[in-house]
């Protein structure tokens, strides 16, 4: 009903275009939490809230990726075909090779992560962090998709200097998040783990 009915109203009716904002366009937990309305890139990413996910095909590495496209970046990535920072995927390109370990910190939905599997082969590995639970979730489903679990390790949690947990503010759509709060178009912070990278590798994982 809301992304059906109330979100287009609200592009043609102000006032109802408030309450939608406040009330009924977030993760709220809290029954008096009111969003205020968003500001900067969020404001412009208004007319996308509630697309559904869509499917996408990789034509640097050929794996499917399901994309919340509420965001620019997975709107870029969806219309592309590729994620939108090219440089970086042609450094991955050149630089990775079968049996390598790549760690990718804020892996979002696995652009790079999917980049990586593809060129350190099943001998190598993939370590992914991602502390946005959402977005973590979304991440396994396309690693499972493609069928690099054998190869891939998702860890929900962020990284630090220190073991610890921490509140992550998610955005408008749910592939933004920060650790510092500020701006109407942060969420109420949802409590993540925070782990040191030496920590993990440690372990030999």
């Amino acid at each position: 009903f809301r992304n059906a009915v109330l979100a287009p109203l609200s592009l043609i009716i102000p006032p109802l275009r408030k309450i939608v904002i406040e009330r009924y366009s977030g993760l709220v937990i809290n029954p008096a939490f009111r969003r205020r309305p968003a500001e900067g890139e969020a404001r412009r990413n208004w007319l996308w809230q509630g697309q559904p996910s869509r499917w996408a095909r990789g034509k640097l590495h050929g794996y499917q990726m399901k994309l919340d496209i509420s965001g620019w970046s997975n709107r870029a990535t969806y219309f592309l075909e590729r994620f939108y920072d090219l440089p970086t995927q042609y450094v991955l390109m050149a630089v990775l090779r079968p049996g390598d370990l790549f760690v990718d910190i804020g892996a979002n939905e696995g652009m790079m992560s999917l980049l990586a599997a593809s060129r350190v082969g099943p001998h190598g590995r993939v370590i992914a962090f991602e502390p946005n639970p959402v977005v973590a979730g979304r991440l396994r489903r396309n690693v499972r998709q493609n069928g690099f679990a054998d190869r891939v390790r998702v860890i929900q949690a962020g990284l630090s200097d220190q073991a610890a947990h921490a509140l992550l503010y998610i955005g408008t759509n749910s592939t933004a998040a920060t650790l510092t709060a500020g701006g109407a178009q942060w969420a109420k912070g949802t409590d993540v783990r925070l782990m040191r990278l030496d920590d993990v590798l440690d372990l030999g994982d």
